[in-house]
Order: C-alpha cells, then sequence, then structure tokens
C-alpha cells in the first residue's frame, strides 16, 4: 500500500488513469447514481488539495480508481492526522501512539500533580509515536503539534523533583532533540538551534553523554546543510571524541567526517573516517545495550546511503569514487522497500539523481527526481525542492531538448518556489 494522504493519492491515481477532474467527477456521479449529479471538480479539487476528506466517498472512489477501499480509509487517516498536527493539536496521534499514554502525560501537566517514573515513560510512548508519524509524512505535518507537547514537557521538567527528576529530564532532553531536527529538517536554523541548546542543557543535568554527543551531531548536520564544511568536520569529530558515547553514534559522526572531507576532496581522510564508521557500526552491532530510541533509524541501508553520499561527493575530485557511489546509494534505496515512499527518502533519492548527471544519465537522473518530487508536500519539502530545481537547471544546460529533462521541468513548473537553500 502507499503511505500518501488521501488528497495525493486521489491526485496521482486519477492522473494514472488518465482522467482530469472533471471526468472523476462524472464518474463518481455514475457510480452513486446520482440524478442529477452534484459533485463536481470543484470538490475533488478541494479533495485533492486537502481543504476536505471525502468520507461519505471513500466506497465511489474505490470503485473510480480502482483501489482498495481499505487503502482509501488508510489514506483519509493519514490526511486527518496531517490536518490535526498542523493545526498544532496535541493528542491526535492515537493512531500511532499508546492514547492512555498521552492522556496520562497531559492530565498531570494540567492537573500540576506530582511527576514520576511513569510519566517520563509515557512520554516516551507519545515521542516514538511522533517519530513514526514525522517519517510518514514530513516535519511539516508533526511540528506544530510537537511545539504543544513540548509546552506540556517543560511544565513537566519544572514540576519534577527528587527521584523523578532525572529520568524526566532525560525524556525532555530527547523531545528538545526531535523539535530540534524537525526545525533543522524545515530549514528553521535558528529554531534547530534553540532546540538543540535545551537537549544539550537537560542532558548535561540528567548526565547523557550520548545525547550530548548526539547535539553536537545534528549541529553538524545543520552545517552541512548549510555548506559549512569546516564546522561539519570540526562538530562531528568532537561528538565522536565525547566519552561514553554509544557507538552506533560514533559511526554516524566518523561518517559526517568522511563527507566533509569529500567534499575537499581529501580522498585518504575520507576512507580513514569511513574505515572508522565500519568499526563503530560492527562494535554497535555488537553491543549488550540496545541503541538509544533516538537511532531506530540506523540500519545496514541507512549506512550503504551514507556512504554512497560521501563517494558522490569525492568523485568530484576523483571520478573512479563515481560508480560505487551509485552502488551503494541505489543498493541502500533498494533495501528500504515501502520506506522508500516517505518524504524522508527523498533527500537519498535526490543524491542518486545527481549521482546520474554526473555519469551523464539524464533519463535516470530525470526520472529519480520524479520520483523524490512525488514524494515531497508541506513546509518540509522547501529545501529538497529548490535542490530538485537546481538539479533540473544542471539537465538542462547540458541536454536541452531532452525529452525526460523537459518533463521534469514541467513537474517542477506546477510546484511553488521556494526561499530555502541547500547544498547539491
Amino acid at each position: 500500500m502507499r503511505s500518501e494522504p488521501i488528497g495525493r493519492l486521489i491526485a496521482l491515481r486519477r492522473q494514472e488513469l488518465g482522467h482530469s477532474q472533471a471526468r472523476l467527477a462524472e464518474l463518481l456521479n455514475e457510480i452513486a447514481a446520482l440524478d442529477p449529479p452534484t459533485l463536481t471538480r470543484h470538490e475533488i479539487s478541494r479533495w485533492e488539495r486537502g481543504d476536505r476528506l471525502p468520507r461519505t466517498w471513500l466506497p465511489a472512489l474505490a470503485t473510480a480508481l480502482r483501489l482498495p477501499v481499505e487503502e482509501l480509509r488508510e489514506a483519509a487517516e493519514l490526511a486527518r492526522v496531517r490536518r490535526a498536527n498542523l493545526a498544532g493539536e496535541p493528542g491526535v496521534l492515537t493512531g500511532w501512539t499508546d492514547g492512555d499514554a498521552d492522556e496520562r502525560v497531559a492530565r498531570t501537566a494540567g492537573a500540576g500533580r506530582r511527576v514520576d517514573a511513569a510519566v517520563a515513560e509515557s512520554l516516551g510512548v507519545v515521542l516514538a509515536g511522533q517519530r513514526r508519524t514525522e517519517d510518514l509524512v514530513g516535519a511539516g505535518a508533526v511540528v506544530g503539534a510537537v511545539r504543544g507537547q513540548l509546552r506540556a514537557v517543560e511544565a513537566l521538567v519544572t514540576e519534577a523533583r527528587g527521584p523523578a527528576r532525572t529520568p524526566m529530564v532525560d525524556m525532555a532532553a530527547q523531545w528538545a532533540q526531535f523539535a530540534g531536527w524537525l526545525h533543522t529538517s524545515l530549514g528553521d536554523w535558528a529554531g534547530a538551534r534553540g532546540w538543540f541548546d535545551r537537549a544539550a542543557e537537560w542532558a548535561l543535568e540528567a548526565d547523557n553523554p550520548t545525547m550530548t554527543a548526539t547535539v553536537l551531531s545534528f549541529r553538524a548536520h545543520i552545517a552541512w546543510s548549510r555548506g559549512e564544511i569546516g564546522p561539519l568536520i570540526g562538530l562531528a569529530a568532537a561528538a565522536r571524541r565525547q566519552p561514553g558515547v554509544y557507538p552506533g553514534l560514533r559511526a554516524y559522526d566518523a561518517l559526517q567526517e568522511a563527507r566533509g572531507h569529500a567534499m575537499t576532496g581529501d580522498a585518504a581522510e575520507t576512507e580513514r573516517r569511513l574505515e572508522e564508521s565500519a568499526r563503530q557500526a560492527a562494535l554497535a552491532a555488537e553491543a549488550s545495550e540496545p541503541a538509544p530510541p533516538w537511532m531506530y533509524y540506523h540500519t545496514p541501508d541507512f549506512w550503504l546511503m551514507q556512504r554512497g553520499i560521501a563517494y558522490r561527493y569525492l568523485a568530484r575530485t576523483h571520478p573512479e569514487y563515481l560508480d560505487p557511489a551509485i552502488t551503494l546509494l541505489t543498493g541502500g534505496l533498494e533495501a528500504l522497500g515501502p520506506a522508500r515512499q516517505a518524504e524522508w527518502a527523498a533527500e537519498y533519492l535526490l543524491h542518486l539523481a545527481l549521482a546520474h548527471h554526473d555519469a551523464a544519465a539524464p533519463a535516470r537522473s530525470s526520472a529519480l527526481a520524479l520520483e523524490a518530487l512525488s514524494l515531497l508536500h508541506g513546509p518540509g519539502s522547501l529545501r529538497l525542492t529548490r535542490a530538485l530545481r537546481a538539479l533540473h537547471a544542471r539537465l538542462h544546460r547540458h541536454w536541452p531538448a531532452h525529452p525526460d529533462v523537459t518533463t521534469l521541468g514541467e513537474a517542477l513548473a506546477t510546484t511553488a518556489p521556494s526561499p530555502a537553500d541547500t547544498p547539491a
């Protein structure tokens, strides 16, 4: 099944079948046997924009679009969650989280009751649900709800004392780190730094060295997003040097260092950092303690794609690394399975598209860019949309008459322009 909100699912499937909005409206009127017909193309447009949800029309839509009605129901629920989160409504994620946990946290924060370890544990359940939801629908869809929930978290930190304070503060650091990531994904660097600073403060109080190092790691990621190579290498190295840090984080920060050195064309140092990353990843795989919950995405395909990104940068000055970059990125993306349809996968598709551009393969590069564009929606898509526009400009300079390049340009022309910046 696809993991798209229903408006997007309707639009994509309608286009696959070659229907206009007016034709889809005609089909639905016929299926529902409405005389006179009352459904117009304007209502279809509202559904596709996400302004309305076609709840009563789901069975007819299933027939017209030749899709299982259950898939449409799931897409409608996904759209409902996105709308509620964009409105900043906490507690709407019971489809992915423990509803009792969500209620317990709200009840404790609202009544000023004593905070205990169970409240911190409940916050962890809710946060895990937010992470999974962000994977599905992107940062822009959940950031409003997370900001609202963090107000409750801050109140609970103020209330916590005695033995319950350390687990509460430790959990608060995880929430602040997640908020920092959401703002990073949206290109809000000031907001990201503010939440990462709060996470660092709480992590130091809770004596959590891995979270302290995680903050440095994400600050390195911001530096990379802004094209600041020196801070990228320095902050990633600082994160890796912190004592008592989980080896999986050291593996990632060695990769971040490798990426920075690759951007400078230093092949020897890139390879050294990649070897260090592989050693740390092996230690993490053998570790007796579980990975921290915010590192759930450290999977074998993730390591492959990160290594592929480093090689793509290195191939700018060392062309022999281009084929390995394509192989690693392709293998990692293929291993994702259904997760390849998540919005975050667009970042890796973009890098693979750029690699195919450099390999003089405009058709493949354009196809991958189109796939990445199809995953983007909401405010979180602005940074990557700009990067895809930059890629299209490169493709058009070299292959102005190529039909796949033209198709990519037409698709981008219907996408709102982006003010954000990104390295390509």
